[in-house]
Parts: structure tokens; C-alpha cells; sequence
């Protein structure tokens, strides 16, 4: 702009006009395509922020199915360590009704100690001889089902411990991609 000024003040009216008018017509063209620079920086921008606002809803998406899918699997964890408690609870009434079946076979052998008593010797010692065999074999059966007892209290606290050690490691989990 500076030559133009300088060749407009050395030269006639004409060439100051002339020189005026291509200073003007250039810029304009400067104007307008500074202009349109703006404009494609605008639509750059505002495509750059669709692309962005696509990939956020495409990620946010892709974390509601995962999450989703994580719900449904600890779901059906849920609902078969409930089964397997439900089974262990079964099985657990199951030997209360055995332990009481031989408290009621224990307070019966008393009764018949007492009847024992009343026998001749031959007899009693026969009927001692068979109140030890029965007497050893209930203790045993007490026994066993003592042992078993504590087998499925085992398993009542491994199945709570580990619903909780699942439940920890869902929450500890990543809510989606980084």
C-alpha cells in the first residue's frame, strides 16, 4: 500500500485516481477473501464439533450396552448363588430333621435302658451287647451329621463371601472405555 501511495503522490491526477481505485479493488478482494477463509474456518469448526458430539453420543452409547450387559450378567450371578444358597438351606433343614429324628431315637434307648434293667442277666448282657452296637452307631451318625453341618455352614460362608468378593469387583470395574 505504501508504493501505491508513493507512485499516486509522484504521478498526474490520472495516475493518483487510477492508483486509488486498484488500492480500493485490492482491498476488496482482500476483504472478501478473508471472508471466505472465515467462513470455511467456521464450517471447519462446527464439522469438527458434529464429528465430536457423533463420537460422544457413539461412546456413550457403547457404555450404556456394556453396562447393560454387565447388569444382565451380574443378574444371573445373583440369581444362581441365590439357587445355590436356597439348595445349601434345603440341605441344612434337611439334616436338622436327621439330628432330631435321632435326639428322638436317643430319649427312646432310655426308655428302653430302663426296661433293660428289669431283665436276667443272659439277657442283659445280650441287650447290653445291642444297646452298645446301637449306641456306637448313633454316635456315628451324630457325628457324621455334625461334620456334614459344618460342611454346608462352610458353604453358606464361602457363597456370602464370594457374592460380596463379586459384588467389590463390579464395583472396582472400569465404568467403560478410556
Amino acid at each position: 500500500e505504501k508504493g501505491w501511495e508513493d507512485e499516486a503522490a509522484k504521478g498526474t491526477m490520472e495516475e493518483r485516481v487510477a492508483a486509488e481505485r486498484l488500492r480500493r479493488a485490492h482491498a476488496a478482494k482482500m476483504k472478501e477473501i478473508e471472508g471466505r477463509t472465515a467462513a470455511r474456518v467456521a464450517w471447519a469448526e462446527t464439522q469438527q464439533a458434529k464429528n465430536e458430539e457423533r463420537a460422544l453420543a457413539r461412546q456413550q452409547e457403547k457404555a450404556a450396552k456394556e453396562a447393560r450387559h454387565r447388569v444382565k450378567t451380574l443378574r444371573g450371578d445373583l440369581e444362581a448363588q441365590q439357587a445355590e444358597a436356597g439348595r445349601l438351606l434345603r440341605q441344612r433343614e434337611a439334616e436338622n430333621r436327621r439330628l432330631a429324628e435321632s435326639q428322638r431315637l436317643l430319649s427312646e434307648s432310655a426308655v428302653r435302658d430302663k426296661a433293660y434293667r428289669s431283665l436276667s442277666k443272659s439277657r442283659r448282657l445280650e441287650a447290653h451287647h445291642d444297646a452298645t452296637h446301637a449306641m456306637r452307631k448313633q454316635a456315628a451318625a451324630v457325628e457324621h451329621i455334625d461334620r456334614q453341618r459344618a460342611v454346608v455352614q462352610w458353604e453358606v460362608q464361602k457363597t456370602l463371601w464370594m457374592q460380596r468378593e463379586a459384588a467389590a469387583a463390579a464395583a472396582l470395574q472400569p465404568r467403560g472405555r478410556r
